[in-house]
């Protein structure tokens, strides 16, 4: 199994609970991604959260990290502010 973590933060410096979902390997994962953002904004990220910065894996935007081509897909916004990541085919690296 995979361990992914779906966190919204309006900063990502701000400390939250971590929510855990398994996957398994090469399979598919769907992780509900609750509203969150205080901007109202539109644009929705997805990006791994390194130990000095945040990095980009897709946006709403239309932006896909190479490593996810054909891979991830962000489902468009609900009017609560929620929205999912699909990820298929996960991978070990796909954790964290």
């Amino acid at each position: 199994m995979v361990a992914l973590t779906c966190s919204v933060f309006a900063d990502v410096g701000t400390q939250r609970p971590i929510e855990l979902h398994l996957g398994e390997l090469r399979g598919s994962i769907t992780i509900p991604c609750p509203p969150g953002d205080s901007w109202g904004g539109t644009r929705r990220l997805w990006c791994r959260v390194g130990r000095s910065r945040c990095i980009l894996i897709a946006d709403t935007d239309g932006y896909v990290g190479k490593s996810y081509e054909g891979r991830i897909c962000i489902t468009p916004q609900e009017s609560s502010g929620a929205f999912k990541v699909l990820i298929n085919d996960l991978r070990l690296d796909d954790a964290g």
